[in-house]
């Protein structure tokens, strides 16, 4: 094979693995979720109920800035206006979906 074909075909695989990296189905994006791969679903997506490695894991990436701790250890929000609590529906009954509200200008 000479060297003009060699570099057509190397183009061409190149445009081809281009072209097949698309980006998301903007059909179903969101621009305000963040999603999490992970090898197998968390015990708990509370972080206050953090008690395995795992949900530690994503306690760590996620809400260490989010929500915090006072002077006299009371959970406190740090970035966020309030903290999430079943009580004031931010934390399903089910505990899978937590809602944080930002501050503005977060």
């Amino acid at each position: 094979m000479t060297v003009r074909k060699r570099a057509a075909a190397a183009l061409l695989l190149f445009v081809l693995f281009v072209a097949g990296c698309g980006g998301p189905d903007r059909k179903h994006a969101s621009t305000h979720v963040l999603r999490i791969a992970d090898l197998a679903d968390p015990d708990s997506l509370n972080p206050l109920l953090a008690h395995d490695q795992e949900t530690i894991g994503n306690d760590l990436l996620v809400c260490q800035t989010l929500i915090g701790l006072d002077e006299r250890n009371r959970v406190i929000p740090l970035l966020l206006t309030r903290v999430p609590s079943e009580r004031n529906g931010d934390i399903t009954q089910d505990g899978k979906r937590i809602t944080y509200h930002l501050r503005r200008g977060v």
